[in-house]
């Protein structure tokens, strides 16, 4: 029975360290922590430049129904061209980051509406605004 008593003393004793405390966390140093970690600010270099590589391409689509076509079918036009390139953009940087295409497509696609909403509103604002002076 001794013996048994000894063995969970020992077990104890490799489990703490000198004060008496459960030893620490896998350091910074460790192999797995910079496997993780390289992983990681791969992820996100990648993710930086496919978002805006294609944002700045997609910016650039947009401006062309504003520069060739009249003035009463410019915007919707290139209010749908926008929603169709964010759906593209969305799904590309799904697969991109190995994440499920549709539903960065459809996260992309909701920001964007938002982001039109928003934009319109403050424009007739603004105009508003400029009219009265």
């Amino acid at each position: 029975m001794e013996a048994w008593e000894n063995s969970k003393a020992v077990v104890a004793k490799k489990s703490r360290n000198g004060n008496g405390q459960r030893r620490e966390p896998t350091k910074r140093d460790h192999a797995r922590f910079h496997r993780l970690l390289a992983k990681t600010n791969r992820r996100a270099i990648i993710s930086g430049f496919v978002t805006s590589g294609t944002s700045s391409l997609a910016s650039l689509a947009l401006l062309l129904p504003l520069v060739f076509l009249s003035q009463i079918y410019s915007v919707n036009t290139s209010i749908g061209i926008g929603i169709f390139l964010l759906s593209l953009m969305g799904a590309f940087r799904g697969v991109a980051l190995k994440q499920s295409a549709a539903k960065s497509a459809i996260k992309m696609v909701i920001l964007g509406i938002i982001i039109i909403f928003a934009s319109r509103l403050l424009g007739a604002y603004v105009q508003g605004l400029l009219a009265k002076q």
